[in-house]
């Protein structure tokens, strides 16, 4: 996966390694497509469609045909990797016997998986297409017994049926004439008669010995020439080893949607983001073995920049997080955790929660911070997913205000898909962007609350419990509220301080 498209650190913190790792593959060649992923890019938005399309077979499949699903997964698990072997062929190597015995075997495998495929209209996509290649199975099986097992036939040749005839005759004269001097109990008399014997044996021995020498030699005649029958024939063997990779990493991104309850994105082709119930599957599934229920989000976003407000507990920095999974997911042919989707292509994805990469360097929080982002400003004019997480929190509050509100101004004529999270008040409201709120606690009867969390000693689980989660627009004009003082209340901040605390935040409100 390309660093310029997203980072291996980026790829970590919005979840998307953990998704990865939730991508059951069972064949190495379907390993192979996992390795190798890579997102589909601007210029191949109809291929993508396909990739969606082709996903949303399989799924069907699986949903539709267990049993028979279940079969070709077993045929699956019959598959080795035999690369190396065809590698070694288009070197001109001449392949040993157990290599030929591992391809017949593999060929005879596709074989099955081929017929089976061809039964299931259902499954008609053109990348997981087998070639026909019985004429090469011949080639390894010229006898046509069927059997996976492998040696260098008698039919392969006139001279090799003629020699192990001969060998097979000289080994039936010395055992008969080794039987005779076994059994020969008489006197000195016959003393010459076992000498002449014994004379015979050592003529039939070297003669059995040049018999296999050139048995040996026809033989790797033979393997020499299925060889480069092999070399010949390996685009279409390896057509079909892609093949079956394809159709195994189709079928693990088939399973991790059904798993998942995740849809198929619609992709278009400008810069937008916007789902219905999405759900950050790494978060959702910690959750879950914690039995606390999680909380989808809707979010819409366009060319520009969105600023998130709301209380530090208010999962502001998850909805970043799911919007770079959602993309990502997308943007790499796989089914998105939502109800609906639709998901533009972008250049890169960007992500900013603090950058540990760049504070293992040496840098300071901020300093890693303004590293990144200007890097990522410097690529503007093409299409970017921009994700920042409290944006200069790293520095003394007055500058930090004043270097947000520039980048946020700079970002809002970008070309750049921005969402911000911000604890600055006053920048939700720069001309040109949108603001999303938190909903949090304002919704909730305070005085009930604050009496449940007295009666525990872990108020913080209860206020998670009873935080909304949702994002809701804010239209310019309307008072943002504010959850830190009624969180700190609820928690059992003294009340003077309160008082103080409230009072400070009116005067700057006027």
């Amino acid at each position: 996966m390309s660093n310029d498209w997203i980072n291996p650190q980026i790829k970590k913190e919005i979840g998307l390694v953990e998704v990865l790792d939730k991508l059951v593959v069972i064949s190495q060649y379907g390993m192979s497509k996992k390795l190798g992923l890579k997102p589909f890019l601007q210029e191949e938005i109809q291929y993508l469609i396909q990739e969606l399309d082709d996903v949303s077979i399989v799924k069907s499949f699986m949903e539709n045909s267990p049993q028979i699903c279940n079969s070709i997964i077993r045929i699956l698990k019959e598959i080795k990797d035999i690369r190396g072997s065809f590698e070694r062929a288009l070197r001109n190597e001449i392949l040993n016997e157990i290599e030929l015995f591992e391809i017949k075997n593999q060929l005879m495998v596709m074989a099955e998986l081929r017929r089976l495929l061809l039964r299931e209209e259902e499954l008609s996509i053109e990348k997981i297409k087998l070639i026909n290649i019985d004429d090469i199975i011949k080639l390894l099986d010229p006898e046509e017994t069927g059997t996976r097992t492998f040696y260098i036939y008698d039919k392969y040749s006139t001279l090799l049926t003629e020699l192990r005839d001969n060998i097979a005759h000289i080994e039936k004269q010395m055992w008969i004439e080794k039987k005779k001097s076994k059994g020969n109990l008489q006197s000195r008399l016959d003393e010459s008669s076992n000498n002449a014997r014994n004379e015979s044996l050592e003529v039939l021995m070297i003669e059995l010995e040049n018999l296999k020498i050139k048995e040996e030699e026809e033989e790797l005649r033979i393997r020499k020439w299925l060889s480069l029958e092999i070399k010949n024939n390996n685009k279409v063997i390896l057509q079909n080893i892609n093949a079956i990779g394809e159709l195994d990493f189709m079928l693990a991104k088939a399973r991790l949607a059904i798993e998942t309850k995740s849809v198929k994105p619609n992709i278009v082709d400008k810069g937008r983001v916007t789902f219905v119930d999405g759900r950050h599957i790494p978060l959702e599934s910690y959750l879950k073995e914690k039995g606390t229920a999680y909380t989808p989000i809707d979010i819409e976003l366009h060319e520009g920049v969105t600023v998130i407000t709301g209380s530090n507990m208010g999962g502001k920095t998850v909805s970043l997080k799911l919007v770079g999974l959602i993309v990502a997911m997308a943007q790499l042919g796989f089914y998105v955790p939502a109800k609906k989707a639709t998901v533009g292509l972008f250049d890169f994805i960007y992500f900013s929660s603090g950058d540990q990469q760049s504070i293992q360097s040496g840098l300071s929080t901020f300093g890693g911070e303004i590293h990144g982002l200007s890097k990522v400003l410097n690529r503007n004019g093409k299409k970017g997913l921009v994700l920042i997480d409290e944006l200069a929190r790293g520095t003394n509050p007055i500058e930090g205000y004043g270097i947000s509100k520039g980048i946020i101004t700079y970002l809002k004529k970008s070309t750049f898909v921005s969402l911000i999270t911000t604890h600055f008040d006053g920048l939700s409201n720069i001309k040109g962007i949108k603001h999303l709120q938190v909903v949090g606690l304002k919704n909730i009867e305070v005085d009930s609350l604050k009496a449940h969390i007295q009666k525990q000693d872990y108020g913080n689980q209860i206020l998670e419990k009873y935080m909304d989660y949702r994002l809701e627009e804010i239209k310019e004009g309307t008072k943002v509220p504010k959850d830190a003082i009624l969180v700190a209340g609820l928690m059992g901040l003294n009340k003077e301080i309160l008082d103080i605390a409230k009072r400070a935040v009116e005067e700057v409100d006027r």
